[in-house]
């Protein structure tokens, strides 16, 4: 069996961060991480040493830790404002909102291609989402509105726990844990359809 290399390690990386890295303060620093005192997980390098590979790589990581950071501090934000709770039959409903925060009413998969030999995960995966703005503000409506080809957007999954931790009482438990998320998934939009699933131009 032949070993797995960094770069088969890396082919097999997901696009976009999932819940699995976003939450994970052993490779993703929290916000108050002291450089000071400790340092990150990063493969060590020797100059001498040092390929163009090696610093391709080390610089890859970097970015993308970075970016993943401001995910989560994005994500925690906005949960945070949407206010998720249990109602009565635990029903779920989000007594806030946010401006860039928009309550899933279904989600299609139209297309899912077949994975290759070297990845676990489908070469691709097309699916409808379909939203509901009813609780925003006509400024925010008109941002989303504004949504076109290409910009990324994150689904996230949350089975609403019983006691939410909303006063910062969620730091012994997890962000993630305490308030019910369940999976995070990035997508790129291909395409934005109106109410009767007519492409919408800008």
């Amino acid at each position: 069996c032949r070993r797995r290399t960094q770069a088969d390690s890396f082919k097999r990386e997901p696009l976009y961060p999932t819940e699995d890295l976003i939450w994970n303060t052993s490779i993703v620093p929290p916000s108050d991480f002291s450089f000071a005192t400790k340092s990150l997980a990063l493969p060590k390098l020797n100059l001498q040493f040092l390929t163009m590979y090696d610093y391709l790589l080390r610089n890859y990581t970097l970015y993308r830790l970075e970016c993943t950071s401001e995910i989560r501090d994005d994500l925690e934000s906005v949960i945070k404002r949407m206010r998720p709770r249990l109602a009565d039959q635990g029903t779920p409903v989000f007594d806030g909102w946010a401006r860039m925060a928009a309550t899933m009413k279904e989600v299609k998969i139209l297309q899912k291609k077949a994975p290759p030999l070297d990845r676990p995960s489908p070469r691709s995966v097309l699916c409808e989402v379909t939203y509901d703005l009813r609780k925003l503000p006509l400024e925010a409506k008109r941002e989303w509105d504004e949504t076109k080809e290409h910009d990324v957007l994150f689904l996230v999954g949350i089975d609403i726990p019983e006691t939410v931790f909303d006063n910062g009482d969620d730091s012994k438990i997890g962000f993630a844990q305490a308030h019910g998320v369940r999976l995070v998934r990035g997508l790129c939009v291909s395409a934005m359809l109106d109410a009767d699933g007519n492409e919408v131009r800008l």
